[in-house]
């Protein structure tokens, strides 16, 4: 079970990836600010979204097959849905260093799509060696935080605060 979940997790990370870049490239095509703006707005919206939902189809399932639903069962499917974007960070990190070329930066923004605008607003360039330490601190932050809305959303759904019920009741 704890497999199928894990690879369910990587699914999301392509599933955003998939929808991200499109919408990468059909806004910065216009190549207006205010479109890159919304797009990286956008990608994050999108990001965040199919994690809340992956968080919420798995407490639906924990509870429906009395999975223990301690704290590290959030933190497990946090690093599920945060895993790839950790391993092309530390392969950023290794570029950094000089340790693979020089140039994986550029394949470093288009395999994390939803960040891909804020990575181009923070340092436009395609070489790791001119990263510099606030971007690298940055980047690190931006692939935790698909970890945080899922252990956030995970642990409203297990105290029974659904973000579904927010979203559609009736006024």
């Amino acid at each position: 079970m704890q497999a199928k979940t894990y690879i369910k997790g990587i699914g999301y990370y392509f599933f955003a990836e998939i929808l991200c870049l499109f919408l990468t490239v059909t806004l910065v095509m216009l190549g207006n600010l205010f479109f890159k703006i919304l797009c990286a707005i956008c990608c994050m919206g999108v990001l965040i979204c199919l994690i809340v939902n992956f968080a919420i189809n798995c407490e639906k399932n924990d509870r429906k097959y009395g999975i223990n639903r301690s704290m590290r069962r959030p933190l497990l499917l946090g690093l599920s849905a945060s895993s790839a974007y950790l391993v092309f960070y530390f392969l950023l990190l290794l570029a950094r260093l000089q340790i693979l070329p020089d140039d994986f930066y550029r394949i470093y923004k288009l395999l994390n799509a939803p960040f891909m605008m804020i990575c181009n607003f923070t340092e436009s360039g395609v070489l790791a060696s001119e990263l510099g330490m606030a971007a690298l601190i940055l980047f690190f932050v931006l692939s935790l935080v698909p970890m945080a809305v899922c252990v956030i959303t995970y642990i409203m759904c297990a105290r029974d605060m659904i973000p579904e019920d927010f979203m559609f009741q009736k006024k």
